[in-house]
């Protein structure tokens, strides 16, 4: 890895960290605060987060008092969330079947992870979260919604411009851990209620029209260094928040959606 590449994966996680949990006022709500919302009222006893990364979701749910079960495929990251936040249960996989019993779990998050995961990936995944969440269980569920301006992601660059992100890649020295061909695929309303086969959904948020645009100055920080920190981690923060303001399906950069398991 590329000096370059070592400093920007230093320094967003010093970022990431900082702002995690540091809330301004809100007038959005971060994707953190929805999955709390979510589940504050139902009392779950037993929490999966798939695809916890750092932890920091899961973390953000210690007043809940549940048990908090983190599961990932990346060694690095899980690495992290075990030092950060020792209370939580961490399990690593090489992806597919989960590695729990049937119903383990009375709530299960997933999020802004099945857009890494590849189409033919999606509908087992989401069977899978299906199988361990025991009857009546609780999903939520965020990702990056294919409105109008989900052409503006960077995220995704790698699969719409292929060659432009190459360029880039060699350039900065970044090197991404999802495959080109999966990129940071946007999810309509029809393919997030066709994945909930054996689900009832109890709400759906669309919000968040700047996100993608947002994300520019922000992923050109984190791998370059051209803009201070402070700037960063303000843009950072005003993004989180404005990534839950409710809009029109249409606008929208965002799904956010709880469902009830049948």
């Amino acid at each position: 890895m590329s000096d370059t590449a070592v400093w920007a994966r230093q320094r967003t996680a010093r970022l990431k960290a900082a702002f995690a949990y540091d809330r301004p006022v809100s007038f959005g709500g971060t994707r953190h605060d929805y999955v709390h919302a979510a589940l504050k009222p139902r009392n779950p006893r037993r929490i999966l987060d798939v695809g916890c990364g750092h932890g920091w979701t899961l973390a953000g749910l210690k007043d809940l008092g549940a048990d908090l079960v983190g599961i990932d495929t990346d060694p690095e990251v899980l690495a992290s969330a075990r030092a950060t936040y020792p209370f939580l249960e961490i399990v690593e996989s090489p992806g597919g079947p989960l590695p729990f019993p049937d119903g383990s779990f009375d709530a299960v998050i997933c999020s802004d992870v099945i857009e890494h995961v590849g189409d033919e990936n999606k509908a087992p995944l989401l069977r899978e979260i299906h199988r361990v969440l025991e009857p009546g269980g609780t999903l939520v569920l965020t990702a990056p919604h294919a409105g109008i301006f989900s052409w503006a992601d960077p995220m995704d660059l790698k699969r719409k411009a292929a060659g432009l992100y190459r360029l880039y890649a060699r350039v900065s020295g970044y090197r991404s851990t999802t495959e080109a061909r999966i990129g940071h695929k946007h999810i309509s309303r029809r393919e997030a209620e066709s994945l909930l086969d054996g689900f009832v959904v109890e709400d759906m948020l669309f919000s968040g029209a700047f996100t993608s645009a947002l994300t520019w100055p922000i992923a050109l920080a984190e791998r370059l260094p051209l803009v201070p920190e402070r700037v960063e981690h303000v843009l950072a923060r005003f993004r989180a928040q404005e990534s839950g303001v409710r809009l029109a399906r249409l606008l929208a950069d965002n799904i956010r959606l709880t469902a009830r398991r049948v």
